[in-house]
């Protein structure tokens, strides 16, 4: 699959074929992440810089999504080739298609031009660019794109695969309707989604981020919120277009939320500090998004499973107050010491205080304690546990 060479400018090369991305691999490091009788993910090693997350539906004939990664830490050029003749189309959806002439190969999708990333160690963004596209070759053979890169990043590129039975997806992103190219504003991004390639800007690498670099740090995070928002947009399209693409990105984002829940019950975000605290709301917004998949598609075990051990872990973080149990913010807020370290990495300073009889450190911000409330008002009605 990948060939290694050197140019005259002593630039390294590496080649990776598309169609080869989507077969599973038995190299050493390769595991399942996530399975389901709806989803499976798996994690492969591709070579020693480049691994793959594989995302698979097993209802809908083969259709996959790979997201690649590539370490970079030279210059490299690297190239993206598919054998057989192929055209490069502009994509309606968003950036491009790769359509075969012939009709009995896939079709490929990818939503968004390969990018450069700076991660920090627990997975939030430093910083984005785009490489250079430098090379675009088509023969009645091969296929290929060819960019550089260069610096100390990872290179993403997410890339959808259609079996030549499944072309009814291929042309529903060749011909949105008008609905579909309308701007919708994500209220925690404070960003526009306009078309189904926008989804990718927030799913990165099987991780839903919100898309915008964050006060006071400057960096990206993970966002349930932003996945819920996501779910409930597509599925107003989905009701509104009867499209069946918009299914399998809500089950994308259903599992890629999943598949980053911590053992306890809970997920982590760093939104303020290195602490890589916890944020409540954000919790909520995925106990929102599996809800609302439990309401919508029925039973369904793995889903089941993580709202279940959502709702525990929540429950654990209250504060007796005069008015009563009050759910908390964040993390932050179970001790003195959390306190001090976000102000001391945020700036500014906290006031501790007993107001309504809460414990010093309860910020008693409303809508959090109000929304974990409806979050668990929600889990009792849909699970019947009470």
């Amino acid at each position: 699959m990948i060939l290694m060479q050197k140019s005259d400018s002593a630039s390294a090369h590496r080649v990776y074929d598309l169609q080869q991305m989507f077969e599973p691999q038995a190299s050493a490091g390769s595991e399942q992440v996530l399975r389901s009788s709806k989803f499976s993910r798996m994690h492969m090693h591709l070579d020693d810089q480049a691994t793959s997350l594989l995302d698979s539906f097993p209802d809908s004939e083969d259709t996959s999504c790979c997201f690649f990664r590539l370490e970079v830490n030279d210059e490299l050029t690297v190239r993206f080739t598919v054998q057989g003749e192929y055209q490069l189309n502009s994509c309606p959806s968003g950036c491009w298609l790769i359509k075969p002439v012939e009709i009995a190969l896939p079709s490929f999708w990818i939503p968004h031009t390969p990018v450069l990333r700076m991660y920090e160690s627990s997975g939030r963004i430093l910083s984005e660019k785009s490489p250079a596209i430098v090379g675009l070759e088509a023969t009645p053979t091969e296929l290929a794109i060819e960019i550089k890169t260069s610096g100390n990043r990872q290179l993403d590129l997410t890339l959808w695969r259609f079996p030549p039975e499944n072309g009814v997806i291929v042309a529903e992103l060749e011909r949105p309707l008008a609905l579909e190219k309308q701007p919708v504003f994500l209220w925690t991004s404070q960003t526009i989604y306009q078309t189904p390639a926008d989804l990718y800007l927030y799913l990165i690498h099987g991780h839903i981020y919100a898309n915008r670099f964050i006060w006071p740090r400057k960096w990206k995070i993970c966002s349930e919120l932003d996945a819920y928002g996501l779910y409930v947009l597509l599925k107003g399209l989905e009701l509104s277009t009867d499209k069946t693409f918009y299914g399998l990105l809500k089950r994308q984002i259903l599992f890629s939320v999943i598949a980053r829940q911590s053992r306890d019950g809970g997920w982590y975000h760093g939104d303020w500090t290195d602490l890589m605290e916890s944020h409540y709301r954000y919790h909520n917004g995925a106990m929102h998004l599996l809800e609302s998949a439990l309401e919508e598609d029925g039973p369904d075990e793995t889903v089941r499973t993580a709202l279940e051990s959502a709702a525990s872990f929540i429950t654990n973080y209250t504060d007796q107050t005069s008015l009563g149990l009050w759910f908390l913010h964040d993390s932050l807020e179970e001790s003195v010491e959390g306190m001090d370290e976000c102000w001391k990495q945020t700036g500014g300073k906290w006031l501790p205080s007993r107001t309504l009889g809460k414990s010093p450190t309860n910020k008693l911000i409303l809508n959090t304690h109000l929304d974990t409330t409806i979050a668990l008002h929600r889990y009792r009605e849909v699970t019947g546990d009470n």
